[in-house]
């Protein structure tokens, strides 16, 4: 099994920082904004502030028992150590980090990319996708054995299916 999971808005809350640049709680890749305003919305200080999504964070770190993880995001690759460091920083451990390069720029283009060799080099695996950008989950939908869910609303079913044994035993 590899659980595909996404950072901002999936694991990671950047809702204050969407807020405090665009003026609202989440903006997608196709947002209007300026690239001053991403360059903000990708400062690394910033992404560094952002809190967990607890039940997110919980999630993949129980998927490492029976899985690979791999972090696929819309961040720029120069942007790297900060996200690392967030990570770690979280105790998130994964298999891979796939960030998306400088010369591409469309989060959504990268990430179905990635999803999609991952799907070509693991054939024999199911893989299953959060992510919080609908976009991306029906792109990839149609592929073989792939499982998507739209985070962070998904986490709460998700959190209960992996820990029900825990709760009915205590």
């Amino acid at each position: 099994m590899i659980y595909v999971c996404d950072m901002d808005h999936t694991i990671s809350d950047a809702s204050r920082r969407c807020q405090d640049i665009f003026g609202c709680p989440k903006v997608l890749d196709n947002h209007p904004a300026t690239p001053d305003q991403w360059d903000a919305f990708f400062d690394p200080q910033r992404m560094l502030e952002d809190t967990p999504i607890r039940l997110a964070v919980r999630c993949v770190k129980k998927f490492r028992d029976t899985g690979k993880i791999a972090i696929c995001t819309g961040r720029l690759q120069k942007r790297r150590r900060e996200t690392r460091q967030w990570l770690d920083h979280h105790d998130i451990q994964y298999s891979w980090l796939f960030m998306r390069p400088e010369w591409c720029s469309n989060g959504l283009d990268f990430k179905c990319a990635t999803i999609s060799n991952l799907r070509e080099m693991f054939p024999d695996q199911r893989i299953v996708v959060f992510d919080d950008d609908s976009r991306v989950l029906e792109a990839v939908s149609p592929l073989p054995d792939i499982e998507a869910h739209l985070a962070p609303g998904c986490w709460d079913h998700e959190y209960r299916l992996l820990f029900r044994n825990h709760h009915d035993n205590g």
